[in-house]
């Protein structure tokens, strides 16, 4: 689809350039930086553009034409284009040394001889010929200087000033066009400024047709090609909050395109490919992190090193330059670079210790990320949801760059499924997770629910240290399971989230914190903790939409309110107060008094006994799902000290495994449903949300410790 406002290339041409005179001259130097390209590129695909700004009138035709677009967006390749259909000579700022005061001239002279270069200029100032200048970021890049740069400017604003026609194009990033356009503005020449735009779906469909050399009548290309751009399309799609003009900016972005075209290329058989990718599913996560690091590293090895590096060691010893070479400009510190412009913070980096080299280098680079692949110098923020995904799940673990991450994820941040998915792949040979980002990645799980289905987390403590406790957490989609491990510091409070979904929190050696402003809770949730911290505020308790039956299940030593905001406790509770209940050691005070599940069956128990039917219950919930639908633990868990393996509790566990409640097979102990109903008159699922029978009470009076 067209978007509006946009018009093609060639009518752009037609407008401003029209017919000129070809470049017939040989060149004698600087054929590194100057040059013109004979032919046009068969593989070229034209995008759309889109006016930017003017200081023209309707009538006028501007003097100097602005071309600008995102970092790797084809500019060059577009300079290219234009240099074959005008037959105009190319000056490139980034395959030149810095350029400065009369820089065009000495280039054009060096070039073209005393002979050629006064006629050249005066077909230039008449409009009678043209010049392109490309990589205007990068030649601010390389001067480090930007009143040097301006004076190069200046050259051209003389050159071009007394022209009817366009004499010059210039291109460049975003960021640094802007500049250019300000300082042509300021020598009083009539500018234009124009944006390359995203490909089209089915410009996206050509590129990839020319870069593969294959066409549309291979049928097992383009089933491949079709599925690779829907399964990434699939992610702007799903998301709510992503306006489709995100996703055509992301897939019809040409390094996107060109990592799409690398991977069909890399495969012979096309089919063999397609079957491959559309059996691993969850948006084929590896593919888009093979096209976001891609990205990354063309910056790197395509830009910085070529513009910036390179220079700034030529004069250091090997071993530095190497040095220089594998530790600047890394994938990290581009997202840091990214992630900080973002938030509006200044960058102080010593990327090398060297405090020459690093004074140096961040002279040149401060500016660069105003146009980095990675950022919207229109929006001020990242680009998209892909791209914010990868930079927090490769900076979270960074313990340089992770505070900044976190004051992101608080005051930008909006939900996308892509950081669980991203943040999983990323870090599939550690599987530890932040207790800090967990509310982020499992919110980033269930952005994706529906009324059919809704992700299931279950979290559960494994190892109980004196200073931090291991937590296995698994989450349930549609296509997998995935697991994670969960270090929590002894001191802290679990958090995951004010909302709150499908949910099984299993940590009785941890206190949890409940909420901070607002709760959601979507049952069925359990959450067995020791203490369970809340703040005033609304309490939203609703069934989930894809379950038949639940409820939100709190058991816990004690419940602690905290009133200090100045709010009130609100419930909504759609289901009934049934549907929110309470089982704690200590009364709890007002208001979750009303929910304190105290039955009366209960009450017929001694204190002791109580702590006998607590024990059972909490010893119950920790079985899930094994084979076969059966609810079976790790008999290590059920024998530890902590549950019933101490002296304390065996009479328990022997009381359950003499009644075939429990039964074993090899590692597991499994859960009778039939035994169970017959002695406790209950189901799993009613004794974990708290019913309590006759048989119950009869069964924990009779056994003795």
């Amino acid at each position: 689809m067209i978007k509006e406002n946009t018009f093609s290339l060639h009518r752009l041409l037609e407008e401003y350039v029209g017919e000129r005179d070809s470049f017939e001259y040989g060149i004698e130097a600087n054929s590194e930086s100057f040059y013109v390209v004979k032919e046009q590129d068969p593989k070229y695909v034209q995008p759309f553009l889109k006016d930017l700004y003017s200081n023209c009138t309707m009538e006028e035709v501007p003097q100097i034409l602005c071309i600008a677009a995102t970092g790797a967006s084809g500019k060059s390749a577009m300079a290219e284009y234009i240099s074959a259909t005008k037959h105009c000579p190319i000056f490139s700022l980034g395959k030149h040394p810095a350029v400065a005061d009369s820089a065009l001239v000495g280039v054009l002279y060096n070039s073209l001889g005393y002979q050629n270069i006064s006629s050249f200029l005066c077909g230039l100032q008449e409009g009678k010929s043209l010049i392109i200048i490309d990589g205007a970021d990068e030649g601010m890049v390389k001067v480090g200087n930007f009143e040097a740069f301006k004076t190069f400017l200046k050259g051209v604003a003389d050159i071009a000033a007394k022209s009817p026609k366009t004499t010059f194009i210039i291109l460049g990033r975003v960021n640094a066009m802007e500049i250019v356009h300000l300082v042509l503005e300021e020598y009083k020449i009539k500018t234009c400024c124009v944006r390359i735009e995203a490909f089209t779906e089915g410009q996206a469909q050509k590129f990839i047709n020319n870069s593969t050399g294959k066409n549309d009548s291979d049928v097992a290309y383009v089933q491949l090609r079709n599925y690779i751009l829907g399964s990434v399309g699939d992610i702007f799609k799903d998301q709510h909050d992503i306006k489709v003009s995100e996703y055509q900016k992301f897939i019809g972005y040409a390094p996107v395109l060109m990592s799409i075209a690398k991977l069909i290329s890399s495969e012979p058989n096309p089919h063999r490919l397609y079957q491959e990718l559309s059996r691993q599913g969850v948006k084929n996560i590896d593919l888009l992190i093979n096209i976001v690091e891609s990205i990354l590293e063309r910056d790197k090895e395509n830009k910085i090193k070529q513009i910036v590096l390179t220079d700034l060691v030529k004069n250091r010893d090997e071993e530095f330059q190497r040095f220089v070479y594998e530790s600047v400009y890394t994938k990290d510190e581009q997202c840091y670079r990214v992630l900080a412009k973002a938030m509006k913070q200044d960058i102080t980096l010593a990327v090398t210790g060297d405090r020459e080299f690093d004074n140096k280098y961040e002279e040149h680079i401060k500016d660069w990320v105003e146009d980095h692949p990675f950022y919207d110098n229109e929006k001020k923020s990242i680009q998209n949801t892909v791209f914010e995904s990868y930079i927090i799940s490769t900076l979270i673990t960074n313990a340089q760059y992770r505070s900044l991450v976190f004051q992101y994820l608080q005051s930008k941040y909006k939900d996308a499924f892509m950081l669980f998915y991203i943040y999983d792949a990323l870090h599939k040979d550690d599987k530890s997770i932040d207790i800090q980002i967990l509310p982020y990645i499992l919110a980033s799980a269930h952005s994706l629910d529906d009324n059919e289905h809704k992700v299931e987390v279950q979290i559960e403590e494994d190892v109980v240290r004196e200073k931090e406790t291991t937590c296995d957490v698994r989450v349930k989609s549609i296509e997998k399971e995935f697991t994670f491990t969960l270090m929590v510091p002894s001191s802290d409070a679990v958090y995951l989230g004010d909302d709150i979904s499908n949910t099984s929190l299993i940590i009785p050696s941890l206190c949890f914190e409940l909420n901070r402003f607002h709760s959601n809770l979507m049952a069925p949730i359990f959450i067995q903790c020791a203490k369970l911290y809340t703040q005033a505020g609304d309490f939203q308790v609703e069934l989930s939409p894809c379950k038949t039956k639940g409820s939100v299940i709190i058991d816990c030593e004690e419940v602690i309110p905290n009133f200090t905001n100045g709010q009130q406790y609100r419930f909504y509770i759609s289901g009934g107060d049934e549907s929110f209940k309470v089982f704690s050691d200590v009364a709890p005070g007002y208001p979750f008094d009303k929910f304190w599940h105290n039955d009366v069956e209960i009450s017929k128990l001694t204190g002791p006994q109580v702590k006998v039917y607590q024990k059972l219950r909490r010893t119950m919930s920790l079985f899930k799902s094994h084979s076969k639908g059966r609810l079976a633990k790790f008999k290590d868990k059920i024998d530890n000290r902590r549950w019933l393996g101490s002296d304390e509790w065996k009479f328990l566990l022997d009381a359950l495994l003499d009644n075939g409640i429990f039964y074993v097979e090899e590692n597991f102990y499994f859960i009778s449903p039939d035994n169970l109903s017959k002695c406790l008159g209950v189901s799993y699922d009613q004794l974990r949300d708290g019913e309590v029978t006759p048989k119950i009470v009869d069964f924990i009076t009779t056994i003795k410790p």
